[in-house]
């Protein structure tokens, strides 16, 4: 599964985002789920993913494509990818069974604007 966790101030959000091509539509905060991310089954070091995204400033009303190849943090098997989209611009790639909310993530230290 595959699911966009928008970390970005409250006039901005990513309406758009995409996984080596698979469609993760609108960010936000974790609720929003869609079939089906590939990951292989071991992790290497190395590992990367291509994530392309539209950011869209609501006040300015002005809209941004972006693209950024992306490592992919460490796991143990491929469960449920977490597309994070930081504040300052960075994507961070987490796969994982442990659920979007502690214990046990492995969560950017990054709060979840309410919008």
């Amino acid at each position: 599964m595959l699911t966009g966790i928008d970390h970005l101030p409250d006039h901005v959000s990513v309406q758009h985002f995409t996984v080596n091509g698979i469609d993760g539509f609108q960010a936000g905060d974790g609720a929003r789920v869609v079939c089906c991310a590939r990951l292989p089954l071991h992790w290497t070091p190395g590992l990367t993913v291509k994530v392309t995204w539209n950011v869209t400033n609501w006040r300015d009303c002005i809209g941004e494509n972006r693209e950024a190849v992306v490592p992919v943090a460490q796991y143990d098997y491929p469960a449920h990818v977490y597309v994070h989209f930081m504040r300052d611009g960075t994507v961070r790639v987490v796969s994982t069974d442990k659920g979007y909310w502690p214990p046990g993530y492995p969560d950017p230290d990054n709060d979840i604007p309410q919008k």
